[in-house]
């Protein structure tokens, strides 16, 4: 059988240093041939403005300029609308329907998964791959989604799919107030230079002095 193709979906509004770690590693731990990013046009669970969508490629392009091998994909930016990743995965089947498809994603969205569209599509169409966040390592993330399962159609859905990665507890919306709030340590922590430089020079969530 063909390696996997691991697809990484988000806003990456903004990018921040584990949206480039996380994938790497979960790529590795699998064997993916590739892993690609993929920028969300605009994200059907989420309310709040992001920022335009060529910023935040351009952003995505900063983070991961170090990485020779990372690939964005910008079809569902291109394709408009709410990004519904069913459509994402079944564009990438017709490619090549003989190379395995996986998507990661965060334990966050592992426990709201059922409110993806055509979720039970998305598990006919590929296999998903799980990253632990805090407070939940794999464990305890495994314990919850058992719990969240019991009773529900396709239980055990997300089962031998959660990786045992680093914990990381980084996120695009804490770091939104970091520079809504000049909070510049919890910015460095988060947000490699590569990409606050693109902040600064595009004037983007407000700040030209992140």
């Amino acid at each position: 059988m063909a390696a996997p193709l691991l697809l990484y979906g988000g806003t990456f509004d903004p990018p921040h240093a584990a949206h480039g770690r996380l994938p790497q590693l979960a790529g590795q731990a699998i064997g993916a041939s590739r892993v690609v990013w993929i920028p969300a046009a605009q994200n059907p669970l989420r309310t709040e403005q992001s920022a335009p969508p060529e910023d935040r490629v351009a952003m995505l392009e900063a983070l991961l300029a170090g990485n020779a091998e990372a690939e964005i994909d910008q079809r569902e930016l291109r394709r408009g609308g709410p990004s519904y990743f069913v459509e994402t995965l079944r564009s990438f089947q017709a490619e090549d329907a003989n190379i395995p498809l996986r998507f990661l994603i965060g334990a966050d969205q592992a426990l709201q998964f059922r409110r993806w569209h055509d979720w039970e599509q998305i598990l006919d169409l590929a296999h998903p791959v799980i990253a632990p966040r805090p407070p939940h390592d794999r464990v305890a993330l495994e314990l919850v989604l058992e719990q969240l399962d019991e009773g529900q159609s396709r239980s055990g859905w997300w089962r031998g799919s959660v990786l045992d990665l680093p914990l990381d507890d980084v996120s695009a919306t804490k770091l939104r107030e970091a520079l809504a709030e000049s909070d510049q340590a919890a910015l460095q922590a988060g947000i490699p230079e590569s990409v606050l430089s693109v902040i600064r020079a595009r004037g983007l969530y407000g700040r030209s002095d992140a």
